[in-house]
């Protein structure tokens, strides 16, 4: 049994209890009577609607500002809100959350088009744990109820005021957060290998393709091409591979080739005169080949690798 498990058996044996965002906190709306000019030279941090489209814990460390006036009445955002983004093409996409989760001295201004909620209470949720509560499948299905339009969409801040949320307990909050960052963690390390892969890979292949134009060949002088004759809709499913233009491999009762072979997919090029590769398949031992593709065998292994 898991962490997890034991604190749920321990704190909420037999569930949590649910409230309404209604109850637990109010609703705000950004900045106000902002125009074009006053986002140029800016003297505050300005959270913009991709910041928190993007991200499930705002990013701080960003260059938008905008021109407040000491005198001026404008809210700020504090330490746990979760903002919402107000509007979208789509339902779906309405009240993407993201939260203040990093303590800050600056102030921070919310654009116009987003939403923020601030909890009566700061302390009933981490905001470690609301950046992923407020996007789970759950929350994210409520919410998108709450957005009504036609070309375009916009949250109701009455109807938001009726999404329910579970009341978790801080130490099942902090022990899932923990689960949670640690699957970012390794996901982001692994986007990080994949990068360094993906350009390896390149430099490799470059360097082994780089091939002097004095030794190259006609392909015609090393393989031959051959078409492949069994229509796919009358094939007679047998004990042998069909390969098809897709990647599902189909069977066949009998065989055309038995050989190591390049299969091509051969897609007409209207108005040039030529056809176009559109997906190359690896093939060897006995198989048939459908009747819109071909087969590239060389004529020599030894001279050429078909792999």
């Amino acid at each position: 049994m898991s962490r997890l498990d034991d604190l749920i058996n321990k704190l909420c044996p037999d569930g949590v209890e649910y409230k309404t965002l209604g109850e637990l906190g109010e609703f705000y709306g950004g900045l106000t009577g902002k125009g074009k000019n006053d986002f140029i030279d800016g003297n505050a941090k300005f959270i913009t609607y991709m910041n928190v489209y993007k991200n499930l814990k705002l990013k701080l460390d960003v260059p938008e500002k905008v021109k407040i006036n000491p005198d001026e009445k404008q809210r700020t955002l504090e330490y746990g809100d979760v903002l919402f983004t107000g509007s979208s093409e789509t339902p779906d996409e309405c009240g993407i959350s993201s939260v203040l989760a990093d303590k800050t001295d600056e102030k921070l201004y919310l654009n116009s088009f987003c939403i923020c909620f601030r909890f009566n209470d700061p302390t009933i949720f981490n905001p470690e744990f609301s950046k992923y509560l407020f996007r789970s499948q759950e929350l994210r299905v409520q919410i998108g109820k709450t957005a009504s339009g036609v070309t375009r969409f916009n949250v109701s801040k009455e109807k938001m005021k009726k999404v329910i949320v579970p009341i978790v307990p801080l130490e099942i909050q902090n022990e899932i957060v923990r689960i949670l960052d640690n699957f970012i963690k390794l996901e982001e390390g692994l986007e990080d290998e994949l990068v360094v892969r993906r350009k390896q890979y390149e430099w490799a292949k470059q360097k082994f393709l780089n091939i002097k134009k004095e030794n190259l060949v006609e392909l015609q002088t090393v393989c031959r091409l051959e078409k492949g004759k069994t229509p796919i809709q009358k094939a007679i499913p047998g004990e042998y591979p069909l390969v098809v233009t897709t990647e599902k491999r189909s069977s066949c009762k009998d065989y055309q080739f038995d050989c190591k072979a390049v299969c091509l997919s051969l897609v007409s090029a209207r108005g040039h005169g030529i056809a176009q590769i559109s997906r190359i398949f690896y093939q060897e031992g006995k198989f048939a080949l459908g009747n819109i593709l071909c087969a590239m065998i060389p004529n020599d292994e030894k001279q050429l690798n078909a792999k």
